[in-house]
This record gives C-alpha cells, structure tokens and sequence, in this order.
C-alpha cells in the first residue's frame, strides 16, 4: 500500500503534511501527546516511502535519515557529501534568492535543524563518517565529478549483490 494512499488516522493530506515538514519543524520536541504520535508516525511514513523506493532499485533519496533507514538494504549507497561554509553561502545565495548575510543565517540554520532532527530520531550524529560508504569534499571534488563516483559506486554495489 503506498504511503499516499489514504489512511484511516489522518485526512487526505495528512501523510502529505508529515511528509513536507522541514528540518525544523520535525526535530522539535513534542508539546502534546499527539504530536509525539505524530512523530512516530511521520518516521514510520517515511521509513516505508523510503523502504518502497529503495526496493525499486532506481532512485536516489536525499536525506531525512535515509542513512539509518536503508542501513540494512544491501545494495543502498550511503553518500556524504560536505563542503565549506563559504561555498555552502554561495550556493544558498544563488538557490533562495538570499543577501550574503541572508544566506549565512539561512545555511547555519538548516545545519542546526538537520543535527536536532538526526539526533531526535536516530540519536546519532549525521555526520560520522562511518555511517556512509562515501564522504566527498565538493572543494576537492566538482559536483560532475562526485556524480560519476557516485554512479560508480552504484554499480560496483550492484555487481556485488549481483
């Protein structure tokens, strides 16, 4: 059953609504017993999302603890991929329109919200390199270049649960 599909605890755009909360908004601590229900309910969607793309065996997942979800599918590749804070800005000037000022809040915000979020529901530090089979440096490594080492990576993977 796909997790769009309806679902008898929520109205029609319920799981819609778990599944587009930012960062921020899921690694709140909950105020009230139903927002801890839906707390594990928003990581019991997104696991089973998660899960049903993965078994297709064609797609990439960004983030939301993907590392710690699919930990346990053989033929998932883990990816970190880092950069420094001053390209990070750039690269959030250019994609949300924001002053360079701007840009800094906005970047050292959503590295915060993704810590809380990762240690609320995982306990871990998503950034342990030991959580991924790959760590890229974006200073070291263009972004067309970590792309073919990722594809790389899938295919090397593949043939070995081939």
């Amino acid at each position: 059953k796909s997790a769009y599909s309806s679902d008898p605890f929520f109205d029609p755009a319920g799981v819609e609504v778990l599944l587009s909360r930012s960062y921020e908004e899921a690694s709140r601590s909950p105020q009230t017993k139903a927002e801890g229900v839906n707390d594990a309910r928003f990581i019991e969607i997104i696991s089973s999302v998660m899960q049903g793309e993965a078994q297709t065996g064609n797609c990439v997942i960004l983030g939301r603890g993907g590392q710690m979800i699919l930990r346990d599918i053989p033929a998932a590749c883990h990816v970190f991929v880092v950069g420094p804070l001053p390209q990070r800005i750039e690269w959030a000037m250019r994609r949300e329109a924001l002053d360079r000022a701007g840009a800094e809040r906005w970047v050292r915000q959503v590295d915060a919200d993704r810590v809380a979020y990762h240690r609320k529901f995982w306990k871990i530090d998503f950034a342990d390199p030991l959580l991924y089979d790959l760590v890229i440096n974006t200073t070291r490594v263009p972004i067309a270049k970590a792309a073919e080492i990722v594809v790389k990576l899938t295919q090397v993977r593949a043939s070995a649960q081939a």
